[in-house]
Formats: C-alpha cells, sequence, structure tokens
C-alpha cells in the first residue's frame, strides 16, 4: 500500500481503521459540519460502534504543524484527566486521527434547551470546574515543543494576532473602513501591554467556547486543544462567558467570575484586584477577536451563518467598553460610538 500521506479519503479511512485494530468494512461516513476549520471530520458508524475520523493534511515545511499539537496536547490532556476524546490512532504526519465520539450535542444546545436560571448556572459551575481543573493540573506537564503556532500569548501576539485582526478583518474588512494601525494607537499599544504580559506556569485553551464543549452521556467533553499555549488563565474564562453564541446574562456572569475565583485563587498566585485587572483587559482582547474571526469567517471564508453572531458581539463590546478601565482608551471608545450606526445599518 501506498504511504498514508499520498492516500485518497476512502483508502486514507480504511488504512486508518485497520492501525486502530477496527474492521475496515462495514461502516457508513458521514462529513460532520464544522464550524471555523478547515480540517475535515467524519462520522463512522459501524458495528463496533462510532467513531470520529479527523483528516488534516500537515502544512509543506512546517517543523511542528497543527497536527503535532493536536496529537501532543490532546495525549497530555487526556492522561491528566481532562474529559477529550480518546484516540484509538493518532498519525499526525498522516494527517489522520481515529478517536472517541462525543456525540452531537454542543453545550451551546444543551444550555438553552435547561429551560430553569437554575439549571443554567449549575452547568456553567460544572464547566468552570472543568476549567479549573485545566489550569491547575495541566502547567506542570505543558511544554513549548508542543505549539505549532506559538508558545505564549505575549504582547507581540496580541497586538498581531486579536488587535490587528480585529482593525483588517472587522473595522476595514466588515465596515469597510480604511484605518491603518496608528489611527488605534497608543490605546492597541496599551491593550497588548497589558494583556500579553507573560504569565509565569499559566496556560490557556484560546477557545474555551460552548461549541468546544460537547455533553456526551451526562458528561461534559473538550474540543478543539492544539491551539493551548502559555499565558493568562483568564483569558478561557472570558472566552467562556463572553461566547456571543450564548450570550449569558451579566448577573451570572459576575457570580461566574466570582465562583472561578474562589477555586483558582489558590493557583493564580495574585490578589483578587489583579485577578480582575487582568480579566477585563484579555476579555476586551477576546472581543476584538471574535468580531474579526467572526467577519472573516463569513466574508472571506464565505461561511455566512457566522455573520449572524456579529450584533451580540457587537452590543458586548460596546457594553464592555463602557466600564470604568476601558477610560484609558479613549480612540477605541469613540470609534465604537462613531461606528454604532453603521453597525445597525448593517444588522
Amino acid at each position: 500500500m501506498r504511504s498514508p500521506e499520498s492516500l485518497e479519503l476512502t483508502d486514507l479511512l480504511r488504512w486508518a481503521l485497520a492501525s486502530g485494530g477496527f474492521a475496515t468494512s462495514g461502516w457508513r461516513v458521514s462529513l460532520l459540519q464544522g464550524d471555523g476549520s478547515d480540517r475535515r471530520f467524519y462520522r463512522l458508524e459501524g458495528r463496533s460502534g462510532r467513531l470520529i475520523a479527523l483528516v488534516s493534511p500537515r502544512r509543506p515545511g512546517a517543523a511542528v504543524d497543527e497536527n503535532d499539537s493536536y496529537a501532543a496536547i490532546g495525549g497530555l490532556l487526556r492522561r491528566t484527566g481532562l474529559p477529550v476524546p480518546r484516540f484509538h490512532l493518532a498519525a499526525p504526519e498522516a494527517g489522520c486521527f481515529l478517536m472517541e465520539d462525543l456525540g452531537n450535542l454542543h453545550l451551546q444546545s444543551f444550555a438553552t434547551r435547561l429551560g430553569s436560571p437554575t439549571r443554567l448556572e449549575q452547568a456553567y459551575r460544572a464547566v468552570i470546574r472543568m476549567l479549573l481543573r485545566l489550569h491547575r493540573r495541566v502547567p506542570a506537564r505543558f511544554s513549548s515543543e508542543f505549539c505549532f503556532d506559538g508558545a505564549v500569548y505575549n504582547a507581540e501576539f496580541v497586538f498581531n494576532r486579536e488587535l490587528e485582526y480585529f482593525r483588517t478583518a472587522f473595522v476595514n474588512g466588515y465596515l469597510g473602513g480604511a484605518l491603518n494601525a496608528a489611527d488605534f494607537q497608543p490605546d492597541f499599544d496599551r491593550i497588548a501591554d497589558q494583556a500579553g504580559r507573560h504569565r509565569s506556569g499559566q496556560v490557556l485553551h484560546r477557545d474555551f467556547q460552548s461549541r468546544n464543549l460537547m455533553v456526551y452521556r451526562g458528561r461534559l467533553g473538550l474540543l478543539d486543544f492544539q491551539g493551548m499555549r502559555w499565558g493568562p488563565a483568564t483569558y478561557d474564562l472570558a472566552s467562556l462567558l463572553l461566547d456571543p453564541y450564548m450570550a449569558l446574562p451579566d448577573p451570572l456572569q459576575d457570580r461566574l467570575v466570582d465562583y472561578y475565583w474562589r477555586g483558582a485563587s489558590g493557583f493564580l498566585q495574585c490578589d483578587h484586584q489583579t485577578f480582575i485587572r487582568d480579566y477585563e483587559m484579555v476579555r476586551l482582547c477576546r472581543h476584538l477577536q471574535v468580531l474579526g474571526a467572526f467577519a472573516f469567517l463569513g466574508q472571506v471564508k464565505g461561511k455566512a451563518l457566522f455573520l449572524d453572531f456579529i450584533p451580540t458581539a457587537w452590543r458586548r463590546l460596546t457594553a464592555w467598553l463602557d466600564r470604568p478601565f476601558a477610560a484609558s482608551l479613549p480612540r477605541l471608545r469613540q470609534w465604537t460610538a462613531d461606528s454604532e450606526k453603521r453597525i445597525s445599518n448593517i444588522e
């Protein structure tokens, strides 16, 4: 047989099944609808049960590829007791994984069906307890060598991958502006410096939101972990709570921030004031990153469903910039005020 890297899909799946110890015939294969990723996920259903196959060709010339990160970080999280899918086959060099199927029920869908504010809060407290386990247990075993896309969430990463992403994809791309980086200085410099200060011994998932959390057989599952890196743990909390897919009520968010702090204060090595200050700034970064991502995926990638979530994300951003900490960001605040009518016209 040819090397797995050169096989067509059907033969690649047969190779993966055989390598994982499964029969190679009798499976029904269906392509799963993805969100923002270009990777392809397939559900395999047969007499042996259900499996998920991930097909993700390697990037040419990459020393550490996204597949390498997926295998290394997934294995680490599993060994650390986090509820990620079990790998039956991890072949990053072939761009193919065969893994446990955690079903179709995202936290987003599960939470909207609960029908009770009390049950919603209980569900999110369970998610935060899982997040606390990740932040407490993983750093001691995490390595920069696992990271394919930069190992640290620092000022340079914040500026280039979140603030500039927001400016180019959302401000100029989605809204049709013509602003350059200087138009947001010194605000962007201040945001990047404060949000990107190195947090020794902390890691973040970087996309910890309701569509990357599954509810399967009464337990939680965590997906899309390959972007994990060193950086402020508060970023994951912000990603979960500002999540425009869910639009959690502000009072609930405040209680969940406090719930996280009570669980994390023993290992974050900072006081409550510093924790809140960190949270406020990295949450602002996440707001901007989300708007950039939704605009890029909707307009450039042609995934129009993401455009539907921009109004909610925008309202969350303007509300966050009304908080006292944002008084030091006059250019960004003024630009959002000036852009309100343009956003309303697009809606």
